[in-house]
């Protein structure tokens, strides 16, 4: 893996160009959608958010962009 503070600035846009950061259409019907304020909530509240769901539900692609966008 390499060391990330010797990459130069043009293996860092090789990086990010191979990364759509573009949201796509068909997360809308993911079922962790239904739980978005709930979820937003409770990682402001709390220092350690535990979520559940089954596989292909949202956790790994939804919760983290969500974060950012509240950011």
């Amino acid at each position: 893996m390499p060391n990330v503070a010797r990459l130069t600035e043009e293996a860092m846009t090789e990086v990010y160009s191979k990364y759509s950061f573009q949201k796509k259409e068909d997360t809308k019907n993911l079922a962790i959608n239904a739980f978005h304020d709930d979820i937003l909530n409770r990682i402001t509240a709390y220092p350690v958010v535990i979520i559940e769901g089954p596989t292909g539900c949202g956790k790994t692609t939804q919760v983290p962009q969500w974060i950012l966008d509240d950011a």
